[in-house]
């Protein structure tokens, strides 16, 4: 099953084992986040299951880019999608093999083509103008392809 039964006690929504009342004592407003991680993690370990081992899963950190669900996601998922510097940033300081790491979206700025090649991940070019941008970068830079 992909999604979560949802759970209730006293006629009160359940997550992560606590009621919402308990979840708002506990931190003390609202509106607020309360995220799984064993949902998550069970989320992953069904997808992959469903799919065979060829199938890669990727998370796009735009989706989320919390941190601590980004470096629980490090552990289970085979990759990261990254559409800026912000959220490079983010996925290089999990555990995330460099590897696996892409740079993807038509927007993105000279800058965020340097630290990208400067931090060794993949960079999908979806441009002509990223390409000249790459190639100015390589020669500047002495950057060996």
């Amino acid at each position: 099953m992909l999604l979560q039964e949802l759970k209730s006690k006293n006629n009160e929504l359940v997550w992560a084992g606590k009621t919402i009342t308990e979840l708002h004592e506990l931190f003390g407003r609202t509106p607020l986040f309360i995220y799984d991680q064993e949902a998550i993690t069970s989320q992953i370990q069904t997808l992959k299951k469903l799919f065979p081992k060829e199938i890669k899963i990727h998370y796009a950190i735009k989706a989320n880019p919390m941190m601590e669900v980004v470096n629980h996601l490090a552990l289970l998922v085979d990759g990261f999608d990254v559409a800026s510097a912000g959220e490079l940033k983010i996925a290089l300081s999990t555990r995330m093999n460099i590897e696996n790491i892409s740079l993807a979206g038509p927007g993105k700025t000279k800058e965020e083509l340097l630290f990208a090649v400067k931090s060794g991940v993949v960079i999908n070019l979806e441009s002509f103008r990223e390409i000249e941008e790459l190639a100015f970068i390589q020669n500047q830079h002495s950057i060996q392809p």
